[in-house]
């Protein structure tokens, strides 16, 4: 089974960041994804959409949030979909789905360079890209 969604989103507000009774930092945040608008090919115009997507991010990636983001700017996020069951005070069954963050890249409007994460996080600052080595001999093209 495959459960992984990735997203380049605009943050809809700053990250609302807290802490678990056991102590484990968590940021809560909200990003909006645009879908082009295009014609069909009976002329039809079918106009931009946008989707809001809820996030949850954790430890290491919630600090990086909690220090360099804030409302409007640009993320990618990889992560896993969750949908979870509760009742309100009604009495009714309520569900909500967030993606649980497992990377996170910072795509533009840091107020400061982000520090490099202490620990394996997945979390790095846009533009970097791991060393391709050159090739060895003719290419097969």
């Amino acid at each position: 089974m495959i459960n992984i969604c990735q997203f380049i989103g605009n943050l809809t507000r700053n990250p609302e960041i807290g802490t678990t009774q056991s102590g484990v930092k968590y940021a809560k945040f909200c990003i909006a994804c645009n879908e082009r608008g295009f014609k069909r090919n009976d002329g039809t115009e079918v106009p931009e959409r946008t989707e809001f997507v809820n996030c949850i991010a954790w430890r290491g990636s919630a600090e990086l949030l909690e220090k360099y983001v804030n409302k409007g700017d640009r993320l990618y996020v990889q992560g896993k979909f969750r949908t979870e069951k509760w009742t309100d005070q009604s009495g009714a069954d309520r569900w909500s789905t967030s993606i649980y963050c497992d990377s996170i890249e910072l795509l533009g409007g840091r107020r400061e360079a982000a520090p490099a994460p202490t620990e394996p996080e997945n979390v790095k600052p846009a533009g970097e890209s791991p060393a391709v080595p050159e090739p060895q001999g003719d290419l097969p093209f």
